[in-house]
């Protein structure tokens, strides 16, 4: 049995470890009770739908009609031994502690304080987050191994001293009740700090920050920070407000990222050029998405076979193959 990655000491003999606090991914990809999940993992431009145990069938059938995947009970948001007892109900006190802040009053106009979890075991919770999604390269991102081993110090010892880091908070409260768009978990990883979605909040902390006042853009976005003004762990935590409409753009932004990351475009591109000796007219490639948008259900939508489907049936329609009787196609 391999050691456990926070304290390297015990055995990993901890099953179910959810990377990201339960409370979290349940408000994204589910109902808000456990088992109720209904997410999407996207990797190498291929998107698989995953299910919690109490999703029924007919709800299942409406998303994907891949059989493996339908009956399939592997969840992703939680990981088997890579964690032991002592350090997971570590994990687990800053999470109930923390989990206390979603029923904050808060406000939309002005920064809210959080008065339901001490400044330190604030502090310690996100870095919990990120530290854990960093080790394992959950969400594909990784800080620096200094800076990872860092954090990993600061939780094994249940400690903030000499951490010097610093955070900015924001949040779109309950933003995936009040719009179509749902929420994410995603995380970007610079030189010196690191960016996370989850839910409606947004989190961007600051290794060794010694501006007094910067600028940092994300998906677009610029926000002119203060390092005063910002969470170390001292003071009760701060948490600013993101009006709806541009974290609506967070969101748009995120999801034309994720698009280009997949690459789709290019692959059809490469595909045609294999096969047709030629750049793929724009008008198919326009054909393609749209047969892509307009036909398979939602989870099957962005896998090898309807990417095969579309392909074909965009072909077919601007006379570039034909169908024989065997289902077999020539090139015209």
């Amino acid at each position: 049995m391999n050691k456990c990655l926070l304290c390297k000491e015990n055995d990993a003999n901890k099953t179910a470890s959810h990377i990201i606090p339960s409370f979290l991914m349940k408000r994204i990809n589910g109902d808000g009770k456990r088992d109720h999940e209904v997410g999407f993992v996207i990797k190498n431009g291929i998107a698989n739908p995953y299910f919690g145990r109490e999703i029924d069938e007919d709800k299942r059938r409406t998303i994907t009609d891949n059989e493996k995947l339908l009956y399939s009970r592997y969840n992703y948001d939680v990981k088997d031994h890579i964690f032991c007892k002592p350090c997971e109900d570590f994990f687990g006190s800053l999470e109930s502690k923390y989990a206390q802040s979603l029923n904050l009053n808060f406000s939309t106009s002005s920064n809210t304080v959080n008065t339901k979890v001490s400044p330190s075991d604030a502090l310690l919770f996100w870095c919990s987050l990120i530290w854990r999604a960093s080790v394992t390269e959950y969400l594909g991102s990784q800080l620096r191994q200094d800076l990872e081993e860092r954090l990993r110090f600061a939780l094994v010892n249940n400690s903030i001293e000499g951490l010097n880091v610093h955070y900015a908070l924001f949040r779109c409260k309950d933003y995936s009740k009040t719009s179509e768009s749902g929420t994410f978990v995603y995380m970007d990883t610079k030189d010196n700090s690191v960016l996370l979605f989850v839910d409606d909040f947004m989190l961007a902390m600051f290794f060794d920050l010694i501006e007094e006042e910067f600028e940092v853009e994300l998906f677009k976005i610029k926000l002119k920070l203060k390092r005063d003004r910002l969470n170390i762990g001292e003071k009760k935590e701060i948490i600013f407000p993101i009006p709806e409409k541009y974290f609506t753009k967070v969101v748009q932004s995120f999801m034309m990222m994720v698009i280009r990351n997949m690459q789709i475009s290019e692959k059809f591109k490469e595909i045609h050029e294999y096969i047709f000796r030629d750049e793929i007219p724009n008008d198919v490639l326009n054909d393609i998405f749209n047969i892509m948008q307009e036909t398979g259900k939602l989870g099957d939508k962005y896998t090898i076979e309807h990417y095969s489907f579309c392909y074909k049936e965009a072909l077919k329609k601007h006379g570039l193959i034909v169908e024989n009787d065997d289902n077999t196609f020539t090139i015209v």
